[in-house]
């Protein structure tokens, strides 16, 4: 009985998903903006244990800076950055072929380019901030070819509609699993000459503490192990939404590899890269993805505290 439950709830969520992509196919730019806020604030009132974990990392990450009427503007802020992040997947059906390109605007071109010339290829550094699954659009726009580090979809229809989205945005996906055969298909992209982007920003159990807004966070070492694996530079890189149907893409200085793949040279690398990504966050705080129990160990230690 719980396997047919499974499969309803997998057949449900399959259908409402791709009766909302067809509507967005649509919808014009406004229209799909609008759309996504409204979804924005029926989830964010819908779900209030994410909520709660969103409150609960917001207070740990600014303290006593932020009073509680501004940190839930950020909060309301994010759901809408969430929301617009998924519908925005949807641009590539209502443009024409490399249609895109029109649309962006991009910084720091000279950097991404300077380290392809290398010849190692490139580890891009990003994180759940802003439109992040545009990148795979916005950088092979540059003539970058671009693989997201990423979990196919299980259910077969969304894994259709996934697979038809990534060739109209030209990017390529490497399963993260099994995890050996992950990396030798990071190594092959990056032998190519290509991006490889992972995802840096998220509560990773088997990786090192690194600080992150001044408090422990566990985070994976993958990047920098790519990195000092291959040679090839870590790129940072991160997109935003300048107004509906219209993106920046920022592209930061080259980071080295690290020297070696001694435990303590990953961590400091990946401290540097966990240290760019909280820059990001505090240029643009309602960017990220605050409902994410970034900091799970301190969750714990919390709770077990309490009466």
């Amino acid at each position: 009985m719980t396997k047919v439950i499974k499969r309803s709830i997998d057949w449900l969520g399959a259908s409402v998903l791709l009766a909302l992509v067809a509507v967005l196919r649509r919808l014009g730019d406004r229209g799909a903006d609008r759309l996504a806020r409204a979804a924005a604030g029926m989830a964010r009132i819908a779900v209030p244990s994410r909520r709660r974990v969103a409150m609960r990392n917001l207070r740990r990450a600014f303290g006593t800076s932020r009073n509680d009427p501004e940190l839930g503007a950020i909060l309301r802020d994010a759901y809408v950055h969430a929301a617009t992040a998924f519908t925005d997947l949807a641009l590539l059906y209502r443009l024409p072929p490399n249609g895109f390109g029109s649309r962006l605007e991009v910084r720091g071109e000279e950097h991404l380019k300077n380290a392809v010339a290398r010849g190692k290829g490139v580890v891009g550094v990003s994180a759940h901030f802003g439109p992040f699954p545009m990148l795979g659009v916005a950088v092979p726009t540059l003539g970058v070819p671009l693989s997201f580090l990423y979990r196919r979809p299980k259910n077969p229809r969304v894994a259709a509609l996934f697979a038809d989205w990534q060739a109209r945005a030209g990017c390529g996906i490497i399963e993260d699993a099994p995890r050996h055969l992950a990396g030798r298909r990071c190594l092959e992209a990056l032998g190519r000459g290509g991006c490889v982007c992972l995802l840096v920003d998220q509560h990773y159990p088997a990786g090192v503490v690194v600080p992150f807004f001044g408090h422990p966070a566990r985070t994976a070492i993958g990047a920098a192990f790519l990195a000092a694996r291959s040679g090839a530079p870590l790129v940072p890189m991160r997109l935003t939404r300048v107004s509906p149907g219209r993106f920046r893409l920022t592209i930061d200085p080259p980071i080295e590899p690290p020297a070696d793949r001694s435990r303590e040279a990953l961590t400091a690398c990946t401290a540097r890269l966990t240290a760019c990504v909280e820059g990001w966050i505090r240029e643009d705080p309602g960017a990220w993805f605050w409902v994410h129990r970034r900091w799970k160990d301190l969750d714990r230690q919390e709770d077990a505290r309490v009466p």
